[in-house]
């Protein structure tokens, strides 16, 4: 029975992040009025929808960092990090405290965007950050080399995305330090029944 609340609590966290990420979108390309067929967003629009604007103008503006990784700058953007999520929640073994991974995957690459771009102006937003702190975790407890693939080659596209030079790198290290550090917090998940 509690193994059954504690599925049922990943699915319902997991629904509600795709919700979110696709309802925060879909209200930025009705307000932005985002032409067909990537509806990309504006700058504007994106830092109206909570994206993380660095460097700071105010402390308020650091509750941006809970919001940043649920806006996406375009279809493309969502769509692929709808997929790794998608992946991510098959793979993610049950009781593995999933709110404390993604707790520490936000502020990881909030705060890392933070402190390696204090200078240049950035519009940072997106879940990719938060999903290599995922990801990473999946890596080690991974028990072969065939089963660390897919964690591996989704971390891979989604660092590499980050050296494009419009993408915020920094909130990629971020996620990749915060599933470090949960990895090591944690260590491994409970076997499964």
């Amino acid at each position: 029975m509690f193994r059954d609340r504690r599925l049922r609590l990943d699915q319902i966290t997991w629904g509600l992040i795709a919700a979110f990420w696709i309802l925060w979108f879909a209200v930025g390309a009705a307000t932005d009025q985002a032409r067909p067929p990537f509806f990309v967003l504006s700058p504007s629009t994106l830092l109206r929808l909570g994206a993380l604007r660095g460097p700071l103008s105010s402390f308020g503006e650091l509750l941006r960092i809970a919001t940043c990784w649920l806006v996406h700058v375009d279809l493309l953007h969502l769509l692929s990090n709808l997929f790794v999520l998608l992946v991510v929640a098959r793979l993610w073994p049950l009781g593995a405290r999933l709110l404390l991974a993604l707790g520490l995957g936000i502020v990881g690459a909030g705060c890392v965007t933070l402190l390696l771009a204090p200078s240049r102006a950035i519009v940072s937003c997106g879940g990719s950050g938060v999903l290599l702190a995922l990801l990473v975790p999946l890596v080690f407890w991974s028990t072969s080399w065939p089963k660390k693939l897919v964690p591996v080659g989704l971390g891979g596209l989604l660092l590499g995305g980050g050296l494009v030079s419009s993408v915020d790198w920094a909130a990629h290290l971020g996620g990749v330090v915060a599933g470090l550090g949960f990895t090591w917090l944690v260590g491994r998940p409970p076997a499964r029944a």
